[in-house]
């Protein structure tokens, strides 16, 4: 915090602050609105003037007056919401401040739109954007709480997994669309033969979850479950030709397995993938033992949970310089550091994090550590450059993704200016406008996105002008073609030419070569990442970089 005294708010730069300032602000006297600016008349939908001599009071439902009341007489400029009355229903965060002699200054601040927003973004988060279903997520959510209340007495509860068998050949020869409305069939059929009461979820891809409760003996929930199954035998329809489905399906018992949500949800995967051995289009129940065959796999998980809590990991930065080699960025790779195996690649640990849901946690160190770092470097007085950081796929669609990035930006005082988030371009394409609707709410707090691995995906340029990213990462398959493919060069050119058009940045990932670098130069690439450079540094070693402000170019 500065030491240094602030200067008084003289009354020209009052002025020109209420007149002109973004959010809604009025003088009062004893609640009766003297003078209001204009920001506050386009919330209400007012004319100039239109609200002057009206009290505070008429703004506001009459359930909000006691509240209005109360925070007129405190005035001590804490925040509060308040429900008013407009053209539309409207959500108001609002501050009263007492200027003295029962005058008074009102800020008032629309947060409609923002709960609209986050509304969309827990829809998003918690539901299937193809079947609107609820996902994983929810299912886990719904389930645990289940089982926090306990089942009823002798009630079994079931939990299962139902996986297409064959499905993705069926999606391939009808093509994304047409499968997507079969996949919306499918849930259609199963939510016929289950009771109201029971749940059904999509887990992803062609996979679908189920819980189903108040059961009171095991032959019922065999009889269920085959319920399912059986109402996948009638053929389904696609451009007017029969399409016949089958499913593998697998169960859990509860009591009898868990003991918690995902444990009882794995094994009833786990069972799902015995039907399949078995030879498909079956009925599953899970068996002690199954797993038999998954205890590397749940080994190396529990070691992976046991290194995020005991923070094993490290963040590695490997610079992204100009064509002089100045230094333009950091990119944070994490590395884990294996207290028997040593270093570890990404590559070794981040597929299993992101097929058991560890990423998350994973993610969230990795934010928090590079925002502390950045600080660390400004705090010794190096030059301040932007970090990037990348971002899951399921941190993405974390509907308090942006609270979550403030909180650890004040926690560490970083400053969003610097802080640039990655996404790939699959990522953003699997659900475009939700895409553009956290990209937004990211911007909006001074934050930069890049698109990773542009060139690799499917993007549309449609889409691509309305996101509100800065940055096109080129992936690095097409820069170790240069030299040896035509057809790698013209992307990389096309690539360039669009971002430029559009006011992106351009990084090249992967610069290994003297000749990458010199046709990259040559096509105005702005920034260039690769060995030839530098390698991912630890952070020490990165802090000698930024003290130079250069990587020296010893070609």
């Amino acid at each position: 915090m500065s030491m240094h005294p602030q200067p008084a708010l003289t009354a020209e730069s009052f002025e020109a602050l209420f007149m002109h300032g973004f959010e809604g602000a009025c003088l009062h006297a004893q609640g009766l609105i003297q003078r209001a600016n204009p920001a506050l008349e386009a919330i209400f939908g007012a004319a100039p003037g239109a609200l002057n001599g009206l009290s505070l009071a008429s703004l506001v439902e009459p359930g909000h007056a006691g509240l209005l009341s109360d925070l007129l007489a405190r005035a001590d400029g804490s925040t509060h919401e308040l429900k008013a009355q407009g053209p539309a229903p409207l959500l108001l965060e609002a501050r009263f401040i007492s200027l003295g002699q029962g005058q008074g200054l009102a800020l008032l601040r629309d947060l409609t739109e923002r709960r609209a927003r986050e509304a969309a973004l827990r829809q998003h988060a918690l539901y299937d954007a193809v079947t609107g279903l609820p996902n994983r997520s929810l299912l886990l959510e719904r389930l645990g709480r289940a089982l926090g209340e306990g089942p009823a007495p002798d009630s079994i509860l079931l939990v299962g997994v139902l996986d297409l068998d064959r499905f993705k050949m069926v999606n391939q020869s009808l093509g994304q669309g047409l499968g997507d409305g079969l996949l919306r069939d499918v849930a259609r059929r199963i939510q016929r033969v289950l009771r109201q009461s029971d749940l059904l979820a999509r887990l992803g891809g062609d996979s679908f979850g189920l819980v189903l409760a108040g059961f009171k003996r095991r032959e019922d929930t065999l009889s269920a479950a085959r319920k399912v199954l059986e109402a996948l035998q009638a053929p389904f329809t696609a451009r007017e030709q029969p399409v016949h489905l089958e499913g593998s399906l697998g169960y859990a018992l509860y009591p009898g397995q868990g003991p918690d949500a995902a444990s009882i949800l794995r094994q009833a995967e786990v069972a799902m993938l015995k039907a399949k051995t078995l030879g498909r289009n079956r009925v599953q129940g899970y068996e002690e033992g199954m797993e038999a065959g998954q205890v590397d796999r749940l080994s190396r998980e529990q070691e992976l949970r046991l290194a995020i809590e005991r923070c094993e990991f490290e963040l590695f930065y490997q610079p992204q310089v100009d064509g002089s080699g100045q230094i333009q960025g950091m990119e944070a790779l994490v590395r884990w550091r294996h207290p028997q195996k040593g270093l570890l690649m990404p590559d070794t640990f981040i597929p299993l994090a992101e097929e058991t849901r560890l990423i998350l946690p994973l993610g969230d160190w990795l934010l928090h550590e590079a925002c502390r770092q950045g600080k660390a470097w400004l705090d010794q007085g190096l030059a301040p450059v932007s970090i990037s950081v990348n971002l899951s796929a399921q941190q993405f669609q974390k509907p308090d993704l942006p609270g979550q990035i403030s909180r650890i930006l004040e926690q560490t005082g970083f400053l969003a200016d610097y802080l640039d988030l990655e996404i790939t371009e699959s990522m953003a394409m699997q659900d475009p406008y939700f895409a553009m609707a956290m990209l937004k709410e990211l911007v909006s707090m001074n934050l930069s996105s890049s698109l990773d691995d542009f060139g690799k995906g499917y993007s549309s340029l449609a889409y691509l002008m309305r996101f509100p990213v800065k940055t096109l990462k080129l992936d690095q398959s097409f820069v170790q073609e240069i030299g040896k493919d035509e057809k790698s060069a013209a992307i990389i050119r096309a690539a360039i030419d669009l971002a430029h058009q559009l006011g992106m940045k351009v990084v090249a990932e992967g610069v290994e070569t003297r000749e990458q670098l010199e046709h990259l130069r040559g096509q105005g690439c702005d920034k260039l990442q690769g060995f030839l450079f530098s390698r991912a540094l630890p952070a020490a070693e990165v802090a000698l970089h930024l003290a130079k402000g250069k990587i020296e170019l010893t070609f």
